[in-house]
């Protein structure tokens, strides 16, 4: 057995707390209350201090702050994730994430292998806490210390199993309720460092086949290899009245690799195959975001001119926006037909605390800088020689709308580009 080391000294973030003064009232003015004037000198910067309710508290955000099963899923694959890339980073590990589901027990495994593990102090010092973080960096994914509690939104209990990098302990909790844990015996089958969590799938209304889809989800960017394996096939359709034997298969049981995906691979695996349309793509990238979009490009045999055109009004598509690799949403951003929009700081763009989506205000910041980068290089990054191939007649116009107005784009603006050489 490994001798149980000193782990680093935990260092937690805070986001910018409001700062609230007192009045600039006379003391002698607020002594007429003597209850309330003593609450007000043991008050913190001079104010009566508002107070939780623990118990309460602690409920209420357990159950109530996510209620979607994928923020469930999101958040303990995040967790692991982040761990993986520090033992990376730090120790020059070669971690992988093995994710196993079985649709018969709908039991989920999430489990980092030569990774980081959690010490008894980091567990302590922020796993117990809601609201605590370590993570210091707006550019590395978990900011608001609440995801752990994420896992009520699948099931009322989990088994977390880990064995740590930094202390080389070996320790397991059973999760109850999102309220508090137990301690289970010693994991010593843990042979390498890591954490393991695992849980039976336990609500109501949600399918094998959705479970999959949003593991997929919310792997398929991450720079970690993540395997996952399913126990027995996986149907279509889940329904007790058909035999699941004899329904038609989602997935078949094994194990697959479903990260380190680029954005364009998958753009150009959604690529229709359609001999009268032709895909532009441009890429635009920043200290705030990476973008990848395609313009779907539409060839017309209509008269004497050979047109080309984005296609506004029959092929508009949505594109995923991601927050540091996860995705977090969708939106319109003509004239692409599908796009991915990766914010790499979520300091600067913040999510909701529950991270289903961002906060308006981040979404419009961030899409008004991408928008007006776009109007800047769209035109200069098409590459007209793309479509020599299709050319017969000496005379083509093409029309492309790249005028930006009032945060929408102008279609009554068109670059026509007559007699241009190829």
């Amino acid at each position: 057995m490994k001798e149980v080391k000193e782990g680093k000294k935990i260092k937690i973030y805070k986001p910018e707390l409001i700062i609230e003064d007192p009045l600039l009232i006379n003391n002698i003015k607020k002594k007429y209350n003597t209850r309330l004037f003593e609450a007000l000198k043991n008050g913190k910067r001079g104010l009566i201090d508002v107070k939780l309710d623990d118990e309460v508290v602690i409920q209420r955000i357990s159950k109530d702050l996510y209620r979607s099963y994928e923020s469930g899923i999101r958040e303990l694959l995040n967790n692991e994730v982040r761990a993986a890339e520090e033992a990376k980073s730090q120790y020059n590990a070669k971690p992988k994430i093995m994710i196993a589901f079985n649709p018969l027990t709908k039991e989920l495994t999430i489990e980092g292998k030569d990774s980081l593990g959690i010490s008894s102090e980091r567990f302590l010092e922020l796993l117990r806490y809601l609201g605590r973080s370590d993570n210091l960096d707006g550019k590395s994914i978990g900011q608001f210390g609440f995801g752990f509690a994420s896992y009520v939104t699948l099931s009322d209990t989990i088994v977390l199993e880990t064995y740590s990098r930094e202390t080389n302990e070996r320790f397991a909790l059973l999760g109850k309720s999102g309220i508090g844990f137990d301690i289970l015996p010693e994991p010593l089958h843990l042979t390498q460092y890591g954490t393991r969590v695992t849980l039976a799938v336990t609500r109501k209304g949600i399918t094998s086949r959705e479970i999959i889809q949003t593991i997929e989800k919310y792997a398929m960017f991450k720079k970690i290899p993540i395997y996952l394996e399913t126990k027995e096939d996986i149907p279509m359709y889940e329904d007790r009245q058909y035999n699941v034997n004899q329904a038609r298969v989602f997935l078949r049981k094994g194990i697959k690799l479903i990260s380190m995906k680029t954005f364009k691979e998958e753009l150009e695996k959604e690529q229709e195959k359609n001999n009268n349309y032709k895909y532009i793509y441009i890429e635009l990238h920043d200290d705030d975001y990476d973008f990848i979009g395609k313009v779907e490009v539409y060839v017309s045999h209509s008269g004497y001119y050979r047109t080309y055109y984005s296609n506004r009004h029959l092929n508009t598509g949505r594109g995923s926006i991601l927050l540091v690799e996860t995705s977090i949403g969708m939106s319109d951003l003509y004239p692409f037909k599908d796009f991915y929009l990766n914010i790499k700081d979520e300091r600067k763009y913040m999510p909701t605390t529950d991270r289903e989506r961002l906060k308006d205000e981040s979404l419009q910041a961030i899409l008004k800088k991408v928008k007006g980068a776009l109007v800047k290089k769209i035109i200069s990054e098409i590459k007209w020689t793309d479509f020599k191939s299709l050319l017969k007649e000496p005379t083509t116009k093409i029309i492309f709308w790249a005028e930006f107005v009032d945060n929408q784009w102008n279609d009554s603006v068109e670059l026509e580009m007559i007699n241009k050489e190829f």
